[in-house]
C-alpha cells in the first residue's frame, strides 16, 4: 500500500513539473526569437569607431559635474533622532541663460542642508527648484546671485 502511494505522489509530482513548463515553452521561444531580432538590429547599427575617446569626453565635460549632497534625518527604534548623508552627482546645464542643475530625485528625496560642489572645489547650500519623483529627476538650485560668478570661474560654454 505504501508503495502505490509513493509511486502514485512521484508520478504525480513529476507530470505536474513537466505540465507546468509546457506554457513557458512557447514564451521561451518567443524571448529567443525577440533576442536575435535585437541582436541583428545592434549589428546594423554604424560603427562607432568616430566617436571620441572617453578621456577626451571626461576633458570635455568634466567642468559640468557637481557633486550633490545631503542629510536625511531619521528615527531610530526609540525614537532618537540620527542622520544619514547622501550623495550624488548631477550636471550643470543653462535653459534660457539660466543656469539650471539637473540630478537625480532618489539622491535628493527627504533631504535637508543640500550641498553642491562644483569642480573647482566651491560648495553652495542650494534649494530643490522643482523635481519629477516618477522620472527620477530633481532640479537643486544654487543661490542665484552665484550663478554668473560660478559660470564666470568654471569657464564653462552652456
Amino acid at each position: 500500500m505504501a508503495v502505490i502511494v509513493l509511486v502514485s505522489l512521484f508520478s504525480g509530482a513529476a507530470a505536474g513539473y513537466f505540465l507546468s513548463y509546457l506554457p513557458l515553452s512557447g514564451e521561451i521561444r518567443d524571448l529567443e526569437s525577440q533576442l536575435s531580432s535585437l541582436s541583428q538590429r545592434i549589428d546594423s547599427l554604424p560603427s562607432t569607431s568616430g566617436n571620441m575617446s572617453l578621456p577626451a569626453l571626461f576633458d570635455r565635460v568634466r567642468q559640468s559635474v557637481v557633486v550633490v549632497e545631503g542629510l536625511i534625518q531619521q528615527r531610530d527604534f526609540f525614537g532618537r533622532v540620527f542622520y544619514t548623508q547622501v550623495q550624488g552627482s548631477g550636471f550643470i546645464y543653462s535653459q534660457g541663460g539660466q543656469m539650471l542643475i539637473l540630478t537625480n530625485f532618489h539622491v535628493v528625496a527627504g533631504t535637508t542642508n543640500i550641498t553642491l560642489t562644483f569642480v573647482n572645489e566651491k560648495e553652495y547650500s542650494a534649494s530643490i527648484l522643482g523635481s519629477n519623483p516618477n522620472a527620477d529627476l530633481a532640479f537643486p538650485q544654487a543661490p542665484p546671485e552665484t550663478s554668473l560668478t560660478l559660470l564666470k570661474s568654471l569657464a564653462l560654454q552652456l
